[in-house]
């Protein structure tokens, strides 16, 4: 009987603690911590698709489902609100901060940069020296 009692015990603990599929917005939620965690890393749909066992068209409508917008849009202002905090509180060079949020070409991330904020890194950086309350527009 005790035997039996702890085989039952067994079984029991061990479907448990079976790992069960995570459902579609704690994956997303996951998955935003990671990208916010891995800015300098390959954050391509087919990567992130992949890592986390999607297929990129279901990963675009989760995403356009609980972010509200498509994945590299996602990325894309998570990557400039970074750049943002980069260029207001640290003196790093504007080519290492490209680095740090992804951006392997400087003057790609300064047309990126620009297109978002409508400044350049250079003219944000001497804007916020110039008022240091500026508050960031973007909720991410």
């Amino acid at each position: 009987l005790k035997v039996t009692l702890l085989k039952l015990f067994e079984t029991l603990f061990t479907f448990s603690s079976a790992e069960e599929p995570m459902d579609e917005q704690s994956i997303i939620s996951e998955m935003t911590v990671y990208i916010k965690k891995n800015l300098a890393q390959d954050l391509s749909i087919s990567t992130l698709s992949n890592g986390y066992g999607i297929d990129q068209r279901k990963l675009h409508y989760l995403f356009q489902k609980y972010m509200g917008l498509c994945p590299k849009k996602y990325i894309t202002a998570i990557r400039m609100r970074s750049a943002k905090e980069m260029l207001s509180h640290e003196t790093i060079a504007i080519s290492e901060i490209a680095h740090k949020v992804g951006y392997q070409d400087v003057y790609y991330f300064s047309r990126a940069f620009k297109k978002v904020t409508g400044y350049s890194p250079t003219m944000y950086r001497r804007r916020f020296e110039k008022s240091p309350f500026i508050m960031s527009e973007n909720p991410f």
